[in-house]
């Protein structure tokens, strides 16, 4: 059996209220890592969601981490 250890990562998030309603939640220094949420909560957890999926994609390909 292999093992992954696993990373965790500390990443600003800021959160935006939006006009129709709900909030917009970005990570400003992983480009394109941004989501939206009815609640704030739901917003954290959908751009968190984004950011693993981004941070898997540039592991693989090699990419540096900010």
């Amino acid at each position: 059996m292999i093992r992954r250890a696993l990373t965790r990562y500390k990443l600003p998030i800021e959160i935006e209220s939006l006009e129709e309603g709900g909030y917009l939640a970005i990570c400003p220094i992983l480009q394109g890592c941004h989501a939206e949420g009815e609640t704030i909560v739901e917003a954290i957890e959908n751009v968190e969601d984004v950011a693993r999926n981004l941070i898997a994609l540039m592991r693989e390909d090699g990419i540096a981490l900010p």
